[in-house]
């Protein structure tokens, strides 16, 4: 076994493994940081077999395993491929035809550059192929409904999105989603000197709609305010070593609040809030493994006592709250056809009230079939586990199985189950636009009369530029 590192910078460093007998290179692992992004990290794993070709031994590809950090603006995601040589033939005599063949096909080509793999484009008339153009911008349409067990009739929903890779010639990272009611953007500055990267992320709704009150799972219309959120991040990331990173973070969270029309005469509604944190992150990855631990502290510039009953606050104690978190997640490769991943989270917090606390929603942190905004919670374990496998080329279908061990004051005391399940579809339509269907359903589920067992289903079409 030799290892190896560069002699400067942030260069491959990792292990091969030879043979014995022959020197042949048996196994090799590499790893990169501080790549630019959005493959921000790759870790790599070779795996060769010997071979007979034209009488002599050769070592050959059999295995190779890649995980990579995909980083874009206010996103990240790790990715996990695993391409494996069934059957190799060495110099076979009609090679060029079957080149020939290959490169006239329909099907997608890579191919080796001194920039490493690129896609290949396909030649109007009928030759080889060419390496394909960099495109960095990408523009969305999203189209969409919702049908929530807590939402009368169907919701729609939809917004046009921008991605650029590539911003301003310099390598930052701009991502924003405008929709109708709301707006979120990112930006992301990959290089900052001392190998440190900026992010600036915030979101905004523009109309007002209900925060709901729940009582032993039943909603209390006499507590209902109406709001309107807003977040704001500022922060840094730093890579810690070849396998993870620290991120810090201020973050500014306001709500602006009114009165309901459905709020009880003796219910006081609370101030607008603004609230000031700072928040750190520490990641750690290692093969499909990824972990982190994080937390925030905050403090409201204003709070008054509010409500009615039980929910009156004096403002001293409220004023500031916390909240941290540990994640683990794994991703899997199922078969050729079919992928998964598993994820354990556990958050918990201090000082936690109806409008700081952890919520279930729709799009970001979901719990299969559950209405939007009907579990808040202070502390609890999420457990998430989903498969998907193709079923035929463009069409792709996906199993979810989720568990949340949350404790809801709105829902009684202690820790309670909330399991949930969801099946969804992904057809591929023409020029390519892509059509989606997932139908969950929440076995704890209540509806507006406090029943439980709820269904929920979301259909959107995306098509990109």
């Amino acid at each position: 076994m030799l290892e190896f590192v560069p002699r400067s910078g942030d260069g491959p460093r990792g292990r091969a493994f030879v043979d014995a007998q022959d020197f042949g290179l048996v196994r090799l692992e590499t790893v990169r940081r501080g790549l630019p992004p959005p493959i921000v990290a790759s870790e790599q794993h070779d795996t060769f077999a010997r071979t007979e070709a034209s009488g002599r031994t050769v070592w050959l590809p059999a295995r190779s395993e890649i995980h990579q950090t995909y980083e874009g603006p206010g996103h990240r995601t790790p990715i996990h491929r695993v391409v494996r040589y069934d059957r190799v033939e060495v110099n076979p005599p009609d090679f060029a035809e079957r080149r020939r063949q290959a490169h006239a096909s329909d099907a997608v080509m890579m191919g080796q550059t001194k920039e490493g793999f690129r896609y290949l484009a396909a030649d109007p008339q009928g030759g080889l192929r060419r390496p394909a153009g960099r495109g960095s911008a990408v523009r969305t349409v999203a189209l969409g409904v919702t049908v929530d067990p807590n939402v009368d009739g169907v919701l729609p929903f939809g917004g046009l999105g921008y991605l650029d890779l590539d911003a301003f010639g310099r390598g930052a990272q701009v991502n924003a989603f405008v929709g109708p009611g709301f707006l979120q953007g990112a930006l992301t500055l990959p290089r900052l000197g001392g190998g440190f990267q900026g992010h600036v992320a915030g979101f905004a709704a523009l109309v007002r709609y209900n925060d709901r009150a729940f009582d032993e799972g039943v909603e209390d219309y006499g507590r209902t305010v109406r709001q309107r959120p807003s977040r704001l991040s500022l922060g840094a990331a730093r890579p810690l070593g070849a396998r993870g990173r620290v991120r810090l973070s201020y973050e500014l969270e306001h709500n602006a609040l009114a009165r309901s029309d459905l709020a009880a005469p003796d219910f006081a509604t609370p101030v607008s809030p603004l609230a000031h944190g700072l928040r750190a992150e520490v990641e750690l990855r290692h093969g499909p493994w990824t972990a982190s631990a994080s937390g925030g502290a905050f403090r409201r510039t204003r709070w008054e006592p509010w409500g009615r009953g039980a929910d009156e606050l004096p403002p001293a104690a409220a004023r500031t709250y916390e909240r941290y978190a540990i994640d683990l997640s794994r991703s899997l490769v199922l078969s050729p056809h079919a992928t998964g991943r598993v994820e354990a989270s556990w958050m918990g917090g201090h000082d936690l009230d109806r409008f700081s606390r952890y919520a279930i929603d729709s799009f970001l942190n979901r719990l299969r079939g559950y209405p939007a905004g009907s579990l808040r919670y202070d502390r609890g374990f999420l457990l998430r586990a989903q498969a998907s496998a193709a079923l035929r080329p463009g069409l792709r279908a996906g199993l979810f199985a989720d568990l949340g061990l949350l404790h809801d004051p709105g829902y009684g005391g202690g820790l309670a189950p909330y399991p949930g399940t969801a099946l969804s579809l992904e057809l591929a339509l023409p020029r390519g636009a892509l059509l989606t269907a997932e139908a969950g359903v929440a076995f704890e589920g209540r509806d507006r009369d406090g029943r439980r067992g709820t269904r929920s289903l979301q259909i959107t079409a995306v098509k990109t530029f």
